[in-house]
């Protein structure tokens, strides 16, 4: 069965910087996947943690190399998150994503 590659986002590094510069917001705990087969959904879930309720997660995706995004929600709790790139945009070229969460401040991480 033929694979893809899985491109993710910056948003973990950023995270990472804004919790170290003392920034308020959620911290994103994900582990990225790095292959996936072709044609396939890809189901991504990742934990909460220092988050104000309520939050609202989102997650962004696009076939590699395409300038837009799109966007779904992610369902879950208020520290286990999930959402689905769906098997229509897993394509050979690759899939690039990053997941978005906005707290009751209204801050984003």
């Amino acid at each position: 069965m033929a694979k893809i590659r899985v491109v993710i986002g910056i948003v973990f590094a950023w995270s990472l910087c804004a919790a170290a510069s003392g920034l308020a917001g959620a911290t994103i705990l994900h582990n990225p996947v790095l292959s996936a087969p072709l044609g396939q959904a890809i189901v991504l879930n990742a934990s909460l943690s220092t988050v104000k309720a309520p939050v609202v997660a989102r997650l962004f995706y696009r076939a590699k190399g395409k300038e837009l995004y799109k966007s779904v929600e992610m369902g879950g709790t208020l520290y286990s998150i999930e959402a689905t790139i769906p098997a229509s945009e897993v394509g050979i070229q690759g899939v690039q994503y990053y997941i978005q969460v906005t707290d009751a401040n209204g801050t984003v991480t």
